[in-house]
C-alpha cells in the first residue's frame, strides 16, 4: 500500500488527496488549462452534440438523419451542475445540514363562535315590519382532544 501503514490508509489516503486537489490548480494553470476555457471549448460543444443515425434495409443504407445526442448532452449538463455544486452532497449528514427545516407549530386555534344560518336567514327574511327574532349565541364547541404539554 504505497508504504503506509493498513491501520492509517484511510487517513494516509485522505491527506494525499487533499494534497493534489491544492497542487492540481497550479499543474492546470502551467499547461494553460483554466475552467473557464475547458467550459467554453469542451463542454459547451458536448451541450450542442449531434449525432448521424442511419437506416438500412436489406444491407443497404436507406436513410440518413442527423439528430440531438441525448446521451452526451445529458452527460454535459450533469457536469456543468456538478461544476456550480448544484447537486447536494453525497454525504448524508451534510446534505441533511443544507435542507429545509420544518417548524411544527401545534397550538390550538383560537375560539371562534360559530354562526346559526338559519337563525340568521330567519330573522333577515321578516322583513314585513315584524320584531325580528334576536340571533341566539352557538352551543360551547367541544373541548381540544390534542394533548397539553
Amino acid at each position: 500500500m504505497a508504504g503506509y501503514s493498513p491501520k492509517y490508509a484511510g487517513q494516509a489516503g485522505h491527506v494525499v488527496l487533499e494534497a493534489v486537489k491544492e497542487k492540481a490548480p497550479e499543474v492546470f494553470a502551467r499547461m494553460g488549462l483554466t475552467l473557464e476555457r475547458v467550459i467554453e471549448r469542451k463542454l459547451i460543444p458536448l451541450m450542442e452534440a449531434q449525432e448521424v443515425r442511419v437506416a438500412q434495409h436489406e444491407g443497404q443504407f436507406t436513410d440518413v438523419m442527423e439528430v440531438e445526442a441525448l446521451g452526451i448532452q445529458l452527460g454535459a449538463t450533469r457536469m456543468y451542475f456538478e461544476l456550480a455544486d448544484a447537486f447536494p452532497p453525497r454525504d448524508q449528514f451534510l446534505a441533511a445540514q443544507l435542507g429545509v427545516e420544518v417548524i411544527v407549530n401545534d397550538m390550538p386555534r383560537p375560539h371562534r363562535p360559530t354562526v346559526d344560518v338559519k337563525a340568521y336567514l330567519q330573522t333577515q327574511s321578516s322583513s314585513n315590519g315584524h320584531k325580528k327574532k334576536a340571533i341566539e349565541p352557538p352551543p360551547e364547541e367541544p373541548e381540544d382532544p390534542r394533548p397539553k404539554d
